[in-house]
């Protein structure tokens, strides 16, 4: 009675027993009848072994047999059946008592519920299992397939991985399904497919929402007839034999990627608060494996995108070089007619223009990846905005057969910004609906007031944009056709560098389309400046990107002196022949020194001067003009430095006029006058 009352008083034993030497039990042990829900009657004898997992019994068994037979105590963990149906793992302990002379009694056995160290145990088992399975591959179809694999059956008898779409039509996309019988999981795939989620009442679309977990412990009918659809569905539903389930969320870094629901069916097991907690942990894990292999899709696709631009721009680089080298040769190479002079000049002038236009959008968005894109802002009326631009692109669309319209409507159309600039977003989205609309197409732009933003909305009636490629439309590096297959020109940096512009003077541009062949609208909106009898200026005082002002006639410079500074032969050449037929008496220097030396005994009436040089660049060369000899005869900047900020450190230096390499011939000589007018 003393040990019997020890062992029934310990604080881990959930259940104590004796049996005769043959390990037969003949006394009753109510706490073994309140544990299994057995009776005296049942666990007589070797009864007791039925409340054993059928997967253990003849391993415990055997065990037993052992034990007795060597006298020995016997040790050993099994599943045990409960009063409520349900399996814990315990650890039971049989003693043998032994009389004064050695005679062996009884046995003394005990059993001490252990379901918790061994499910700790087994997790973290299964977790680092988990965790090398996840580090094996960085392929993100691979990590979906171990993510599910690895689920099954260690958590669930089935696991589903449906990822976030960010579409609220179509909010998350199921990726993945394991169960250990193939037949069942096409079975769920079909279901899957044939009846469509409900988004309000969806739990894994609440779970994704939230980002909390849900637990249901014990599928009952009433559930399982609330989440189907028909009784077609229920019957299948049932058939699945759905016992419990858990939906955890992908924890990511920047909200949930989507969710993993762990569903009971074969095994008739349900899930509890550990099994939810083992779930989440798991859960992290693979939302870490899942970004990880995301980020690298998302590298290599970057790292395809750049090489392809790269070939893009090889080839973009070559073709006008092409016709420039070309044409040089077979002018150079013997005297021409008079309509091969003129279709050389026009092929070269028009190539040039090509180089310069791909060279700004690369240094554009070179200026963008560095953030250092700037503006100079002043008040600009949009619809002349507008207006010039499709002055600019009308005779692109007139080849190419397409109508351009532009529908204004009454409301103030002034913002603040850069002319240049704001002619430029306008520019790309008109090329770029003109070049993507077949012939007889049309291509419309409107402009309104709506609230606090005038809205542009250029909508054309060409190939569209395909919905999977909608949203990386803006993107830099990213084309929507084939590199070597392409049947349109260009880098593909148009549409990055009008999203920075537009951001920059703080409004927003979106794309949208109905698909593939129905056309595209691309909507900028720019806040509304608040003028009072301000002047704006006329855009007429900017060059437009991407044209020639070839209706204005050259400007008269007879007698003016101009000196020309610049390290490049080719361009000394250049700006004397071009000013020289206006009448201007043009002498030039290599270096800033000889530059220097030639003032000295050769007054100018104006000097135009590169400014990045070898030895002493242009600024040196303003502070000798200004400060040393204290001149003030007008000095004009040529330089490819084309950056805001270079803009206004030339200016403040002293220089009088600024022009960004390539310079048209007629805008430097119109500098040149313009200067000298502002003097006189």
């Amino acid at each position: 009675e003393r040990y019997r009352t020890l062992v029934e008083a310990s604080p881990t034993a959930q259940a104590v027993g004796t049996s005769d030497p043959e390990g037969y039990v003949v006394e009753d042990s109510p706490s073994w009848r309140t544990l299994t829900g057995q009776t005296f009657e049942e666990m007589r004898g070797r009864g007791w072994l039925d409340a054993v997992h059928p997967d253990h019994r003849s391993a415990v068994a055997r065990a037993v047999d052992e034990a007795i037979a060597e006298r020995r105590i016997y040790q050993m963990e099994f599943p045990l059946r409960l009063a409520d149906g349900m399996y814990r793992w315990f650890a039971a302990k049989g003693v043998p008592v032994h009389d004064e002379d050695g005679t062996l009694r009884e046995w003394i056995g005990t059993c001490t519920d252990v379901d918790q160290r061994r499910s700790s145990e087994e997790h973290l088992r299964f977790l680092a299992r988990a965790s090398e399975l996840f580090a094996s591959s960085l392929d993100y179809e691979a990590t979906l397939r171990n993510l599910t694999q690895a689920a099954v059956p260690a958590l669930a008898d089935w696991c589903t991985v449906d990822m976030a779409t960010g579409n609220p039509e179509d909010p998350y996309e199921r990726l993945a399904i394991a169960h250990a019988d193939p037949e069942k999981i096409d079975l769920a795939w079909k279901l899957h497919k044939q009846y469509p989620h409900n988004t309000e009442t969806n739990a894994i679309m609440q779970a994704i929402r939230s980002g909390k977990p849900q637990l249901v412990r014990n599928i009952s009918d009433e559930l399982l007839r609330r989440v189907t659809y028909d009784e077609e569905h229920y019957r299948i539903a049932r058939e699945l034999g759905l016992v419990s389930w858990m939906i955890v969320p992908l924890p990511g870094r920047r909200g949930p990627l989507g969710a993993i629901t762990f569903v009971s069916s074969d095994s008739k097991r349900l899930f509890t608060d550990v099994d939810l907690f083992h779930a989440e942990e798991f859960a992290r894990r693979a939302a870490t494996a899942i970004e990880n292999a995301m980020l690298y899709r998302a590298a290599q696709e970057a790292n395809r995108a750049k090489d392809d631009f790269l070939a893009t721009l090889s080839h973009e680089l070559r073709t006008p070089m092409t016709a420039i080298l070309g044409w040089a040769r077979v002018l150079q190479d013997g005297p021409p007619d008079d309509d091969t002079v003129t279709s050389a000049v026009e092929a070269i002038l028009r190539s040039a223009q090509a180089q310069a236009r791909l060279i700004d959008d690369v240094l554009d968005v070179s200026r963008i990846i560095a953030g250092k894109m700037q503006l100079a802002p002043e008040p600009v009326d949009m619809c002349e905005v507008i207006e010039a631009a499709l002055r600019t692109v009308q005779p692109a669309a007139d080849a190419k057969g397409v109508s351009l319209e532009i529908q204004r409507r009454p409301g103030v159309t002034l913002v603040t910004g850069e002319p240049g600039r704001l002619q430029q977003v306008i520019w790309n989205l008109l090329s770029n609906a003109i070049k993507f609309t077949p012939r007889g197409g049309e291509v419309v732009v409107r402009a309104e007031q709506s609230g606090s933003f005038v809205r542009i909305t250029v909508r054309d009636t060409g190939k569209g944009i395909a919905r999977e490629f909608l949203p990386h439309v803006f993107e830099p590096f990213r084309q929507g056709e084939n590199v070597t297959t392409r049947t349109h020109g260009g880098l593909g940096l148009g549409l990055t560098i009008v999203k920075e512009l537009v951001e920059l003077h703080g409004g927003n541009i979106s794309a949208s389309s109905d698909g593939e062949g129905k056309g595209a609208s691309f909507v900028v909106e720019l806040p509304v400046r608040s003028v009072h009898a301000e002047r704006v200026p006329s855009l007429q005082r900017f060059a437009i990107r991407g044209s020639l002002s070839v209706d204005t006639p050259y400007p008269p410079l007879d007698g003016v002196r101009v000196l020309f500074i610049d390290d490049q032969e080719d361009a000394r050449i250049l700006v004397k022949t071009v000013l020289g037929r206006c009448g201007a008496e043009v002498s030039t220097a290599a270096s800033v020194a000889e530059a220097v030396a030639r003032l000295e005994c050769d007054p100018a009436d104006v000097i135009v001067s590169d400014i990045a040089m070898p030895d002493a660049d242009g600024f040196e060369l303003i502070r000798h003009v200004r400060q040393a000899r204290g001149l003030t005869i007008p000095v004009i900047a040529m330089t490819a430095f084309g950056h805001a900020a270079d803009r206004e450190r030339i200016l403040g230096a002293g220089f009088d006029a600024y022009l960004k390499k390539p310079v048209e011939p007629v805008t430097l000589a119109r500098q040149v006058y313009d200067v000298l007018a502002d003097r006189a």
